[in-house]
């Protein structure tokens, strides 16, 4: 086979699989809420993560979620944020052209820097940011972050 060949077969298969993932994308965009796929771990979050003094701030943008529908899981070196969207208002006969807004569960993992250990944390939800506040303390390997609230 020569390079031409190889080039011509190679962009063949690049343009498939173009074809195939907008095919993929188009069913995705006519999905109803009922049938539209969770989001998956790793998801694109939009956030801010930094630290002041011994805290270390995330602040996550979820609108639309109430704080009580959100988990906090700790796994050291992995922060998970799991909750759900709420569903949206249903509209009979409605046929939708588009949909961008977020539905179901959503699952966002962030790394914490293994020489940073979470020791509590308190939580608020304003204007639809998740603001998550951690005192950091010696390494630990916590499974549930235990709330300043307690």
């Amino acid at each position: 086979m020569s390079s031409d060949d190889s080039r011509e077969l190679k962009l063949f298969q690049l343009l498939e699989r173009k074809k195939n993932l907008d095919a993929r994308l188009a069913r995705y965009h006519m999905q109803t809420p009922e049938d539209a796929p969770d989001i998956e771990v790793d998801s694109v979050a939009v956030f801010d993560m930094y630290m002041i003094d011994s805290f270390l701030y995330l602040d996550l943008e979820i609108p639309g979620v109430h704080e009580d529908d959100i988990e906090i899981i700790l796994n050291h070196p992995e922060l998970l944020i799991t909750g759900h969207f709420p569903d949206a208002v249903a509209v009979e006969n409605c046929v939708y052209l588009q949909q961008k807004r977020k539905r179901g569960k959503f699952s966002y993992k962030f790394i914490i820097p293994n020489h940073l250990a979470i020791h509590e944390h308190e939580s608020q939800m304003a204007h639809g940011i998740f603001h998550l506040k951690m005192r950091l303390s010696e390494k630990s390997q916590q499974k549930q972050l235990p709330s300043l609230e307690q």
